[in-house]
């Protein structure tokens, strides 16, 4: 049924809850809803219980009109009621309208409820000593530059040396009144705490209000429902149910799944920079999430977790430069997986981590192509990085000794560098491990001594420059 009649009265206060009803919305019920509702109305101005009233005159207001006349369902004044701006069409400004109904929604029952009921969890935080220096309801907060320019928050604290204000959010407030009050206590060096009786985490039910506070907000919003209200009590402090979206990566894309937290004020972080309170730090770990999706898609990385030694290194020595992102992956698997292992042997993921790391120190793509081309000294920094870490590495061994054994044989003429390691960084190797004097025996038998030690000094004092100290 459509009407061409324009309501004058297009929204109206409920007390009781502090919500807008919006007439555009109230009408499309079903008749019998409707007239349910008119009823109840009704029964409110017969007890004299003041309930839903006009947001700019604060008086009663009723449902008129006929469902089948050319006078369309509305909300109106009563008969005898007092002269209201609407009716003698007075005009307000928008920014005044929407002062209006924010400072209206203030008058509900329920916002008196929850700004006492946050007020006095506050308070016993104070006594407690967990922070709250104090409490003040509906304090004026003037601007520290212009003070002819003022709040007046719900609820004003100071916490552990930060200035905080709680405000309330019951009803419908458009996006322009969020971002003034959030730019006047950015300005004021503030932080706000935008506080909803009910939080709607569907996102085809939740309204704009809330959504504008949330995505605002670090994806956080933050409400006072009855698990919140008993906590509190049983705390002894203000419990907040903070909602907020952690991101996952699902099919190489990010994706957001609804959580929630039960959080006092020494759980949340405070953004200095921006003045936003949060729990989850969605930004930041989206921001991770981002830069693990890059990497599955760096060719260095799927080298190193799923290619193979040689070809790792030809790209290393290609001039590819690693960015800092692949990096702080790299150190990070370092890190994780790799100091926690005692044997690490090659075509491993592990190993492959250590030849990167080794490159990235090099830095001077002579000195990768050097390390890539020349197997032997590969693996006699290899062998000398064993030494230094005491792991295994670069092959299944069991003992360093071994290691010393299969040098001796296959690289005398890295011995004597070889040796310099040993009595530097495992001087006790040799009494450890050798008991039986064969390795011993060995290098007495190798004319070692006559050999040169290695040609290209300058790798070897990139990585190891205790060894080229004279």
């Amino acid at each position: 049924m459509e009407f061409k009649n324009k309501r004058t009265v297009e929204s109206v206060l409920d007390l009781k809850t502090g919500k807008e009803i919006f007439a555009s919305d109230f009408f499309q019920k079903s008749i019998d809803e409707v007239f349910k509702l008119r009823y109840e109305f009704e029964s409110e101005i017969r007890e004299n219980r003041t309930r839903y009233v006009c947001y700019f005159c604060r008086q009663t207001i009723k449902i008129r009109g006929q469902a089948d006349s050319k006078k369309i369902l509305h909300f109106a004044h009563l008969k005898d009621s007092n002269e209201c701006p609407i009716k003698t069409n007075n005009k307000y400004t928008k920014e005044e309208i929407l002062r209006i109904k924010y400072n209206g929604a203030k008058e509900s029952e329920l916002h008196f409820e929850l700004k006492t009921f946050i007020a006095q969890s506050l308070t016993a935080n104070k006594d407690k000593q967990k922070g709250i220096e104090f409490v003040e309801i509906e304090a004026i907060n003037r601007h520290i530059a212009i003070p002819k320019i003022w709040k007046k928050p719900d609820v004003s604290s100071k916490y552990t040396d930060k200035s905080i204000v709680f405000e309330l959010q019951l009803s419908t407030t458009f996006l322009s009144v969020i971002n003034s009050r959030q730019e006047f206590y950015n300005e004021n060096q503030t932080f706000i705490i935008w506080v909803f009786s009910i939080f709607e985490t569907d996102d085809e039910r939740r309204k704009f209000t809330q959504s504008d506070v949330f995505y605002n907000n670090n994806r956080n919003g933050f409400e006072l429902d009855e698990v919140a209200k008993e906590k509190s009590i049983q705390e002894e402090d203000l419990v907040l149910k903070c909602n907020y979206q952690k991101p996952i990566i699902i099919y190489n894309s990010i994706e957001y799944e609804w959580a929630f937290e039960y959080v006092k004020l020494s759980d949340l972080t405070f953004d200095s920079n921006n003045y936003k309170v949060f729990y989850y730090d969605v930004d930041g770990n989206t921001e991770k999430l981002k830069v693990e999706l890059e990497l599955k898609k760096s060719v260095l990385i799927v080298l190193i977790m799923h290619g193979d030694d040689s070809k790792l290194l030809e790209f290393l020595a290609s001039g590819y430069e690693i960015k800092d992102s692949e990096k702080r992956y790299i150190l990070n698997q370092y890190n994780q997986y790799v100091k926690s292992k005692e044997i690490i042997d090659s075509y491993t993921f592990e190993y492959r981590i250590i030849l990167t790391t080794i490159c990235m120190k090099l830095e001077n793509i002579e000195l990768i192509r050097l390390f890539q081309d020349d197997y032997k000294l590969r693996k006699t920094v290899i062998d000398i990085l064993s030494l230094k870490l005491k792991k295994i590495i670069g092959c299944a061994f069991k003992k360093q000794i071994q290691i010393s054994h299969r040098l001796v044989d296959t690289r005398p003429e890295h011995l004597n560098l070889y040796l310099q390691a040993v009595n530097l960084h495992y001087p006790t190797l040799f009494r450890e491990q050798d008991n039986s004097n064969k390795l011993r025996n060995k290098i007495n038998r190798t004319d070692y001594k006559q050999k040169n030690d290695i040609e290209n000094i300058g790798l070897i004092k990139k990585l190891f420059p205790e060894l080229t100290k004279k």
